[in-house]
């Protein structure tokens, strides 16, 4: 079967991207051949008629006829039996006007605004080009948003001030939402732009709140509860604060208490020089920028099961020492009455004592669960007590 002139546009237009990114550098792209299958003698005598009209609409489409296009090199060929007739030898497009003919016009509007767009990036910012010659799909895809894509970049590289401003508040004339809409391509552009100085590479920019810690901007952030246990009652003793706040801001006592649950944390007796922090409402990870508990007496106090020493053993990571409060057998054995709790992938918990990693695997084979507001509360003034000795 013959190709058709059909056939040969459906390739020409694959070459699109590869044609955008010749065009960065101004690289030759042309003149590109254009593979087809030759047709077989047998094949010639058997479909003549319909060969012959698919060699008549392969000329009439051709740049021969129309002027531009694709270009045929034709080769005379006897058959002995449909007599001598010229075949294509070689089909190709010679230049960038024929390449054009040969699209759609939207796909035409796609190249002319992909060179408009590339002007800009150029004027703005010369070291992108690479990015831009090896991205031409993600550039057209942006097409019409590149002159505020650019405007954020600009002020990012030459205004910025990092924790200063929340997105939506940044003097730049974008609408309100344009940064919030466009972090994955903001992200690309501004890793290749600014020094890694301005940029926090712990942060990917792909999970929630990450660009805006990856690039200084301050965010509606989780909060860190904590009250001061040794308080006069007269005294404003619980606080709310962010927790890149709390990260930075020693707050004076020797012992720092930090439980999951949230009326425990309430009603935590009170206890000399001591903090406590409620860890049910944020994750227990976020405290590992806190560099200044590493200087504090603490104390974790969660749940008897296989979740709540998997976190014990987590929080060790990252603080060391760290000491259980009523974690242990003892509480275990006085108030435990056949809960069962939530089953529990293999987890690290190397960082377990033996007592814990012995109750750890007992409640673990068991299913078994205390939670933390079973325990009476006379034993928790007990206990808190005991860590004046």
């Amino acid at each position: 079967m013959l190709i058709t002139p059909g056939e040969i546009r459906e390739k020409t237009q694959k070459w699109l991207y590869p044609f955008l990114s010749a065009t960065v550098e101004n690289a030759p792209f042309f003149p590109k051949e254009i593979r087809f299958a030759k047709v077989k003698s047998a094949w010639t005598k058997r479909h003549f008629q319909q060969l012959h009209k698919s060699l008549h609409d392969l000329r009439k489409g051709s740049k021969e006829v129309k002027g531009s296009g694709y270009t045929v090199v034709w080769q005379e060929i006897a058959n002995r039996s449909v007599g001598k007739n010229e075949f294509p030898e070689k089909i190709s497009v010679d230049s960038e006007i024929d390449f054009l003919s040969l699209l759609s016009s939207d796909l035409q509007k796609t190249i002319e605004r992909f060179k408009h767009d590339l002007k800009k990036i150029e004027a703005s910012f010369p070291m992108l080009i690479t990015w831009v010659k090896n991205n031409p799909k993600k550039v057209c895809r942006y097409t019409g948003e590149w002159p505020s894509l650019l405007k954020v970049c600009e002020y990012f590289v030459r205004s910025h001030e990092r924790n200063r401003h929340y997105i939506r508040e940044l003097p730049i004339e974008v609408h309100t939402k344009f940064i919030e809409q466009h972090k994955g391509i903001l992200n690309e552009l501004l890793t290749l732009l600014l020094p890694d100085s301005l940029i926090d590479n712990s942060y990917t920019a792909t999970r929630e709140h990450h660009f805006e810690r990856r690039y200084g901007l301050k965010y509606d952030e989780t909060l860190v509860r904590y009250r001061s246990l040794c308080h006069h009652p007269t005294d404003v003793s619980d606080f709310s604060i962010r927790y890149s706040d709390f990260a930075v801001r020693e707050i004076p006592c020797k012992r720092v208490i930090i439980t999951e649950n949230k009326m425990n944390f309430l009603t935590l007796p009170s206890l000399k020089d001591a903090l406590a922090i409620w860890g049910g409402g944020f994750n227990l990870h976020l405290l590992r920028h806190a560099n200044w508990l590493k200087n504090k007496h603490i104390y974790y106090w969660g749940d008897i099961d296989a979740h709540g020493f998997w976190m014990l053993s987590q929080f060790r990571e990252y603080f060391s020492p760290v000491t259980n409060l009523m974690m242990d057998w003892e509480t275990f054995r006085k108030f435990e009455y056949g809960a069962q709790g939530s089953p529990i992938n293999e987890v690290n918990v190397d960082h377990l004592t033996e007592e814990e990693l012995s109750l750890y695997e007992h409640v673990k084979r068991h299913n078994f669960r205390l939670e933390q507001e079973r325990i009476a509360h006379m034993w928790i003034e007990k206990s808190v007590r005991s860590l004046l000795r």
